[in-house]
C-alpha cells in the first residue's frame, strides 16, 4: 500500500465529537459503536452546508501523548460555518502535506490494520514524520461494499529533519 502526496488547503468541518483512548485499545470499540449511533440517527444528514452529502470524514485530532487521549470527529466539510446546531463542533482543518493512502477491505477491520500498519511500519520506515495535524479518514460511496470497500487515510506529514 503506497500513498500518493497531496497539499490540502484549509477547510472547516462541522460535526460531533467522541474523545477516546488508545489504551487497552478503547479507540477500537468506541468508534465503531460511535458510527453506529450517527448512523441509525441519520445525524450527519443534520450537519448544514454539506459540501458533499455523499462524503463523510472521520478526524482524529488532539492526541495526548501523555494519556494516549484523542478526539474522534464524525464530521462533513462545509461550505458556510454558519448556524451551527446544538450538539455539533465546527473545526477548522490546517493547510496541511498529507499522505493518503487507500485502504480495501471490510470496514472497520481494514481501517484499524491500515492505521496500525501506517504508525508502526510505513511511517518510521519512511522520510516523512507525523506532523501533528488531524488523520483524517474520508468515507465516500466506496465504503460500503462489504470485502470490497474502499476509502482513504489522509496522514499528515512533514519530511523528516536530516
Amino acid at each position: 500500500m503506497e500513498p500518493k502526496f497531496i497539499t490540502r488547503s484549509s477547510f472547516p468541518v462541522i460535526g460531533f465529537e467522541l474523545k477516546t483512548t488508545l489504551k487497552d485499545n478503547q479507540n477500537t470499540k468506541q468508534i465503531p459503536e460511535f458510527w453506529g449511533k450517527i448512523m441509525a440517527e441519520k445525524l450527519i444528514d443534520k450537519i448544514p452546508n454539506r459540501k458533499d452529502d455523499k462524503e463523510s470524514l472521520g478526524v482524529c485530532t488532539d492526541f495526548n501523548m501523555e494519556d494516549q487521549s484523542f478526539v474522534y470527529m464524525i464530521a462533513s466539510e462545509v461550505t458556510s460555518t454558519d448556524n451551527i446546531p446544538d450538539g455539533m463542533v465546527l473545526r477548522t482543518i490546517p493547510e496541511t502535506d498529507y499522505a493518503v493512502f487507500t485502504v480495501k477491505g471490510e470496514i472497520p477491520k481494514s481501517i484499524q490494520d491500515a492505521f496500525a500498519w501506517i504508525l508502526k511500519e510505513w511511517l518510521p520506515n519512511s522520510e516523512y514524520d507525523h506532523s501533528d495535524s488531524a488523520d483524517i479518514e474520508l468515507y465516500d460511496n466506496r465504503c460500503c461494499a462489504g470485502d470490497a470497500s474502499e476509502m482513504d487515510i489522509y496522514i499528515p506529514v512533514r519530511k523528516k529533519a536530516k
